[in-house]
């Protein structure tokens, strides 16, 4: 693995939960709990086959089904293996329509099981709970027997795979020749689960209405996208501009870390729209560059044009996931830019995952917030050298996060 190769271009993917609004259950089997013991591993399935087949040689089976009155293309389920074992799960990850992207995961008080699409080619998946890492698996599936009931771990699972060739850059292309190895691309999930408390079957059904109903007031996500220079004032980068050091300086927005500063370089909330007929819309901003001379005179200030644009996605009740990039040039410069691609995935239940890069110059950071929570970071950098606005000049630093509202 290459790992000083930057993680340009990635399969952002989320494994999480949507939610209902107006909840029914609807009960398949009407008996009761089962009283078998879970065995590790037995609720895992290969998600490349329709339907819920476990790998070892099962079925899952309905038993019921938190069902939506309102559409969020949710189904929180109450489901029983080949062994009569309940366990708490939702099933959305498997209707997504890309082969790539699909997901599972079931829980019972004793443990969880994950499983996803099998994307790596020659690297292994590493897996962290809230954080932590736990294994580091060569299949693309994992059973945790350390959790606590009536829990909600947030799960991260990671891998590599070479870029194909028909997609490398000429940077790449000069990499290869030189020696330095493959490019690589990276492919992030975070999975957010709810563990039940109690094995019975009331108990599970219980479990899924309250998992249902924790997102009923989610009407709208938004992820915010903002560069921002940290400094009062800073010189031109490398690649010429009109105003130079040491007779000019370009302000900057004095400021640190914030989701809600109206000082920025670029701006970019990519708003979801989870009800209604309203489609999802983009909001983007572009902030004004100053130019001084060494005796805090205004010599000139002019915008910028935008240039952001958001690529192919993949959308459904309750999941969105798209490409995105932005390029924003000094006005007063020939060369240079602040630009990122990335991949972001989002779950109305509040999941979310973020995978890319950007340049290594200004200060990066992204937040996102549901239409009832306040604002989380997702992702933060504060900037490397601004001649790191020439992509020649510094490595591409990889955006890699993922989590739960």
């Amino acid at each position: 693995m290459n790992s000083q190769k930057p993680l340009r271009r990635s399969a952002a993917l989320l494994i999480a939960a949507s939610a209902a609004v107006a909840l029914t259950l609807s009960a398949a089997l009407p008996g009761a709990a089962a009283e078998t013991e879970p065995v590790a591993g037995e609720f895992l399935v290969d998600v490349s086959e329709p339907g819920l087949q476990t790998l070892d040689g099962g079925e899952l089976e309905h038993v019921s089904v938190a069902r939506a009155k309102a559409a969020t293309g949710s189904h929180a389920a109450v489901l029983r293996s080949k062994r009569g074992t309940l366990a708490l799960s939702d099933e959305v990850g498997m209707t997504i329509q890309k082969q790539s992207h699909k997901w599972f995961w079931a829980a019972t008080p004793k443990g969880v099981d994950l499983s996803w699409a099998d994307v790596a080619v020659d690297a292994p998946y590493t897996v962290k709970r809230d954080g932590v890492a736990v294994a580091t698996v060569a299949e693309p599936y994992f059973h945790d027997g350390a959790v606590t009931a009536g829990s909600e771990p947030v799960y991260e699972v990671s891998t590599t795979m070479p870029v194909p060739e028909s997609e490398w850059t000429d940077a790449d292309r000069a990499a290869v020749e030189s020696g330095e190895g493959l490019p690589r691309t990276g492919a992030e999930w975070g999975l957010s689960v709810r563990v039940p408390t109690g094995e019975s079957l009331s108990s599970m059904q219980a479990a899924a209405t309250n998992f249902t109903t924790q997102v009923v007031s989610n009407a709208t996500t938004t992820l915010r996208y903002t560069t921002f220079i940290r400094q009062p004032n800073v010189s031109s980068p490398l690649g010429g501009c009109t105003y130079t050091w040491p007779n000019h300086v370009y302000a900057g927005d004095n400021r640190g870390f914030s989701a809600t500063s109206d000082a920025f370089r670029t701006r970019w909330d990519r708003v979801i729209e989870w009800y209604g007929s309203t489609p999802d819309h983009d909001n983007t901003w572009v902030g004004t560059t100053h130019v001084y001379d060494l005796n805090g005179n205004l010599i000139a200030q002019d915008t910028a044009a935008p240039n952001y644009l958001v690529g192919g996605g993949m959308g459904a009740e309750g999941y969105r996931m798209w490409d995105a990039y932005f390029d924003i040039r000094n006005p007063f410069c020939f060369a240079g830019s602040i630009r990122a691609d990335f991949t972001a995935s989002v779950y109305q239940s509040g999941s979310w995952s973020l995978s890319g890069s950007h340049r290594g110059a200004p200060d990066h950071e992204v937040y996102i917030k549901h239409s009832n929570t306040g604002w989380q970071t997702v992702y933060q950098l504060q900037a490397l050298n601004f001649n790191c606005l020439v992509e020649v000049a510094c490595a591409r630093q990889p955006i890699s996060s993922s989590g739960s509202l």
